[in-house]
C-alpha cells in the first residue's frame, strides 16, 4: 500500500489527535485553525471530483468536527479507489484561476497543509498547558504496523 493509499486514514489519525488536542484545553486559536484544516481538505476534494464547495463563514463548531473528519477521508477514499495517481485534475483556485494538476500532488498539497497547521495547533495547545499529541505520519505508520 502506498502513502497516496494510506492517506485517508492518516487523515483521520492525526485529525483526530488535533480534535483530541483541541477538546483539552480552551484555545479558540487551535479550534478555528483544525476548521481551516477541514475546509480546505473538503475544497481539495470537491476540486478533484469536479464539485464546488461552499465554505461555512460560522465559527468553529468543535461538536461537529468529529464527523467532518469521517466526511473528508470518506471522500479521499473514493477518490483515490477509483482514480489513477497521475491523472490530471483541471480546477479553479479560489481566486477563479484555473490549474492543472496530478492527483497525487494534489493528495501531497492536502497532506502538507494539513501538516503544518496541526503544527500551529501544538504549539498553541502547548502554550495554553493542554494534552499535546504527535501527529507525524511516521508515528501513524508505526501504530498501523502493530
Amino acid at each position: 500500500m502506498t502513502p497516496i493509499d494510506q492517506f485517508p486514514d492518516y487523515l483521520v489519525w492525526a485529525n483526530k489527535r488535533c480534535l483530541e488536542m483541541v477538546s483539552s484545553v480552551e484555545c479558540p486559536e487551535a479550534e478555528t485553525i483544525l476548521k481551516h484544516i477541514l475546509d480546505a481538505e473538503a475544497i481539495w476534494a470537491h476540486r478533484i471530483k469536479g464539485e464546488s464547495y461552499v465554505r461555512s463563514e460560522d465559527p468553529p463548531d468543535i461538536k461537529s468536527f468529529s464527523g467532518r473528519i469521517e466526511e473528508n477521508a470518506a471522500l479521499y477514499a473514493s477518490i483515490i479507489s477509483i482514480c489513477a495517481h497521475d491523472r490530471i485534475i483541471s480546477y479553479q483556485n479560489l481566486s477563479g484561476v484555473p490549474f492543472d494538476s496530478k492527483l497525487s500532488d494534489i493528495i501531497l498539497q492536502v497532506c502538507f497543509h494539513g501538516a503544518y497547521h496541526r503544527g500551529q495547533i501544538f504549539q498553541c495547545i502547548k502554550q495554553k498547558g493542554g494534552e499535546e499529541l504527535d501527529t507525524d505520519y511516521i508515528l501513524f505508520t508505526r501504530s498501523q504496523s502493530t
